[in-house]
C-alpha cells in the first residue's frame, strides 16, 4: 500500500502494464480491503499487516503470504514501571 501512496512510485496503471493473467487489479483491491478489515489502524494502531510473494529463481511468483499481526496494547503498569526505570537510569547517567 505504501508504494501506491507515495508520489512518483507505483500507480494502478502499473498493475495493468504487467499484463498478467487474471484480474490483477481486482485482486490488488481485495488485498487492500483485507488489510483494512483485519488490521484496522483506527482500532489498534499497533497492528501490522504484511504481504509477501515467494519467487522461483527465474522470478516466477510461486506463492503469496498474507499475515496480520496483532500486538497487545500497552498497559498502564508497564508504562509506569518503564518510566521509573528510565528516570532512575537517567539519574545514574547525570551523576556519572
Amino acid at each position: 500500500m505504501r508504494c501506491f501512496r507515495r508520489t512518483k512510485t507505483l500507480t494502478t496503471d502499473d498493475l495493468t502494464s504487467l499484463e498478467l493473467d487474471g484480474d490483477v487489479s481486482g485482486f490488488h483491491d481485495m488485498v487492500f480491503k483485507l488489510r483494512d478489515h483485519y488490521a484496522s489502524r483506527h482500532v489498534n494502531p499497533r497492528e501490522s499487516y504484511s504481504i509477501g510473494v515467494a519467487q522461483s529463481n527465474d522470478g516466477t511468483p510461486r506463492g503469496v503470504a498474507v499475515v496480520s499481526t496483532p500486538r497487545p496494547l500497552v498497559d498502564e503498569t508497564t508504562v509506569r514501571l518503564l518510566g521509573r526505570v528510565a528516570y532512575s537510569l537517567s539519574g545514574l547517567v547525570d551523576a556519572g
